[in-house]
């Protein structure tokens, strides 16, 4: 089975999408037509969505440069003033966010409609199933909104898509809370990230648990994944203050676990997919020490910087010959071509 899965990350999911857009023209392909299952957490997810619906990387490319200045705006309140209202507001408005993702998806297409989309150059038997990691705040339990892909899984076929990208994208500190509605029911949504902000290890157990014929815990077929992370943010603590309060965590006590989780699942998914001799790739930036780069930081030479990181490490993962060259092609079943 392929499988693959997209990190969150905000505007640096900016990086996530040059990098499948250079994958789909380096190599002659759509990206949609070759995989079996699709993961993404918070703009991970909006980008799986985005993709599951037809939409081209180079649309969510325009589509993030486009909304990311407005959803994560530079300019506002400083100094004291912005500290006082991130002790009891979130530092953003949602409405943008809900606009945009209405706008790009329509009012009312659902998790439904893509399961049944046809797509005509499709080289894959079975259909796309789509996955994408929430918090379902409302129960205080993890949530994963997946398309009707096996009988059981019919809950959340009615889920307009726009409301599964709010709920997979509501981070805490940074945007509110995602409240939808399905059947005059109120439900409220917070960021998948806080468990799944790398959701390979999602993609896979969704694989491993619809794709099985028998009752074995290792999957009746070969798996192959294609990881896309982002940029990595710098949070360690320099400062020697041992004994600290919310204040000094700040918005590290959201971010760290974050990024320790996407690390994690990383390297638990890599000793996995190499015992099983199956094919694996993650590509992100390797280093953490970017001025400028986080997820809500779009300014312009800060998108600049995004794009000219994704497209030096993408073109030399797939630099001619080299090792990502053919694991790609082997992913992509283009070995020979």
């Amino acid at each position: 089975m392929k499988l693959l899965s997209i990190d969150g990350g905000g505007i640096k999911g900016l990086y996530s999408a040059i990098v499948l857009d250079y994958i789909e023209n380096y190599y002659d392909i759509k990206i949609i037509d070759h995989v079996d299952v699709i993961s993404g957490t918070s703009i991970g997810g909006i980008i799986a969505i985005a993709l599951a619906a037809g939409n081209s990387p180079r649309s969510i490319i325009n589509f993030l440069l486009n909304y990311g200045p407005l959803i994560f705006p530079s300019k506002g309140i400083g100094g004291f003033a912005r500290l006082t209202k991130s002790l009891f507001f979130s530092k953003y408005n949602s409405t943008i966010l809900k606009k945009a993702c209405i706008d790009f998806f329509s009012e009312d297409a659902c998790l439904n409609d893509l399961f049944n989309k046809e797509y005509p150059d499709r080289r894959r038997s079975m259909k796309l199933s789509i996955c994408i990691p929430s918090v379902n705040i409302s129960t205080g339990k993890v949530k994963v909104f997946k398309t009707p892909h096996s009988d059981e899984l019919f809950l959340d076929k009615g889920y307009k898509l726009w409301q599964v990208a709010l709920a997979t994208s509501a981070a805490p500190y940074y945007l509110p809370i995602a409240k939808i509605s399905k059947e005059n029911i109120d439900e409220k949504y917070i960021d998948g990230g806080l468990w799944g902000n790398n959701p390979s290890l999602v993609a896979f157990t969704e694989a491993l648990t619809y794709s099985n014929k028998s009752e074995s815990p290792i999957p009746d077929e070969s798996m192959d994944l294609l990881s896309i992370g982002n940029i990595p943010e710098n949070l360690g603590i320099t400062r020697n203050i041992l004994n600290r309060g919310l204040l000094l965590w700040n918005i590290k006590l959201v971010l760290l676990p974050l990024s320790c989780q996407a690390e994690s699942i990383h390297n638990m998914i890599k000793l996995l997919f190499t015992k099983n001799q199956w094919n694996y790739i993650r590509i992100e930036h390797a280093n953490s020490n970017i001025p400028g780069v986080k997820l809500d930081s779009t300014k312009r030479k800060n998108m600049d910087l995004i794009q000219q990181l994704a497209l030096s490490d993408i073109s030399n993962y797939v630099s001619a010959n080299t090792a990502g060259d053919k694991k790609i092609r082997q992913f992509f079943n283009l070995e020979g071509k």
